[in-house]
């Protein structure tokens, strides 16, 4: 779980301080590379099952499995996003993570780690939602966290990213 997890915050942090050309990149990158830092000690909370349990959350909402799965995580993700922005981002991160590795399944390509429950849930997302297009779906999260940034109302944000996702599972 951690080689999944770690990978989604070191794919974000090559940049190395001596290289910067000023003392605001400094600031930034340092900043940035603290962030991360911030991230990687978040997961000492999360286990495979929790990770599991993220992504599981995901699926049902975005699939509109009920009213209350799609309330429940509207519900977590503004809380989240409200209160504990890093939990928010991460959530997210690992979300992101997994639409890559399904769509690498789908591709017929192995995926950089061993984790079958892992990989049992994207072939069984797969073939439940054999039209669906996991770009898209990565897209939606990218265009939710770009509107949250501009200051967006953060309930709306959620809602278009839902409701948008399910529409690309078609």
């Amino acid at each position: 779980v951690l080689y999944f997890i770690i990978n989604i915050m070191s794919e974000n942090v090559d940049v190395n301080v001596s290289e910067t050309k000023n003392e605001s990149e400094n600031e930034i990158v340092e900043n940035k590379q603290e962030s991360e830092s911030q991230k990687i000690n978040l997961l000492d909370e999360y286990s495979k099952d929790s990770v599991i349990d993220i992504i599981n959350k995901y699926i049902n909402c975005i699939q509109y499995h009920s009213p209350e799965e799609v309330s429940l995580f509207c519900e977590n993700m503004l809380l989240h996003f409200n209160s504990k922005r890093e939990i928010f981002h991460l959530e997210l991160d690992i979300i992101k993570k997994w639409l890559e590795c399904t769509s690498m399944i789908r591709a017929s390509i192995t995926i950089p780690f061993n984790w079958n429950g892992f990989a049992d849930l994207s072939q069984d997302f797969l073939v439940k939602n054999k039209n669906a297009n996991i770009l898209d779906l990565l897209k939606e999260i990218e265009k939710c966290l770009t509107n949250l940034k501009s200051n967006s109302a953060p309930k709306i944000s959620i809602m278009n990213m839902i409701i948008n996702s399910h529409k690309s599972l078609n």
